[in-house]
């Protein structure tokens, strides 16, 4: 029986923060340091979530989606790039997430004209090493073919 796919939550406008808050946020949480705190939280809630719904038990197998998420910018932020296929200057990252519930596990930024599989040699199997070490599951990954 599959997981049901969370709820979706709204979120506050970073554009509605006053006063250059929003650059200062996104600069703290851009750090290094704290995109690992970011990546540790965010997959100790997708355990969370998972035992949970499991009636607490650990799932034995998992699903990790790959997938790019072009994100669109205004101007020529550095890093962004003209996608064709987006029509737009963007940046390219990649976004990590469990098939079983939809909980995003973390992200990659990259620049925009990063190729469909570029920093993905390292990323991946470094997340695929954090999710298995921390709920002992066997992880599969699913990646569309850029």
């Amino acid at each position: 029986m599959p997981l049901p796919r969370p709820l979706p939550i709204p979120l506050l406008s970073l554009t509605s923060l006053p006063g250059g808050r929003a650059s200062r946020l996104l600069a703290c949480l851009g750090r290094d340091d704290n995109i690992d705190i970011l990546h540790e939280g965010l997959l100790r809630l997708a355990i969370w979530r998972l035992t949970s719904l499991n009636g607490g038990e650990r799932p034995k197998h998992l699903t990790l989606d790959i997938d790019g998420l072009p994100i669109q910018v205004h101007g020529h932020q550095g890093g962004s790039a003209y996608l064709g296929h987006v029509g737009a200057r963007s940046y390219s990252p990649l976004i990590a997430s469990l098939a079983e519930t939809g909980d995003m596990l973390g992200g990659l930024l990259r620049e925009g004209n990063a190729g469909p599989a570029e920093n993905a040699n390292t990323w991946i199997p470094h997340l695929v090493r954090r999710v298995n070490e921390a709920l002992g599951a066997k992880v599969r990954v699913r990646i569309d073919a850029g």
